[in-house]
């Protein structure tokens, strides 16, 4: 079975597509930025055709891409070794500075 990626499927043009695709068998994933309860409703207007679908925001489309790029960029230019003991020694940092400024703020 196919699927696809309907950007801005939660209303009107978007919406149409991610439905006509749906009723031809297609899996759909529907991406939306603000409309939230109108991506609910054309999900569960895909559900009535029984196939599988997804409802995803910008936020996680952003992440998805930023990600990958990040990190592919930083491995390129910075090398697996140096990224491991960087964000191991950030981690510690960050671990240490949370316990510490915990311990401050008890009361």
């Amino acid at each position: 079975m196919k699927t696809v990626l309907v950007t801005g499927a939660a209303k009107r043009l978007g919406r149409a597509i991610a439905l006509d695709l749906a009723a031809q068998g297609w899996n759909v994933a529907i991406h939306y930025n603000s409309s939230e309860e109108d991506a609910d409703s054309a999900a569960q207007a895909v559900r009535a055709f029984g196939v599988v679908y997804g409802v995803y925001n910008v936020a996680w489309a952003a992440g998805l891409m930023a990600g990958p790029v990040l990190g592919g960029f930083l491995l390129q230019h910075a090398g697996f070794t140096a990224l491991t003991i960087g964000w191991s020694g950030g981690l510690m940092a960050a671990s240490v500075s949370w316990g510490i400024w915990q311990v401050k703020t008890r009361k």
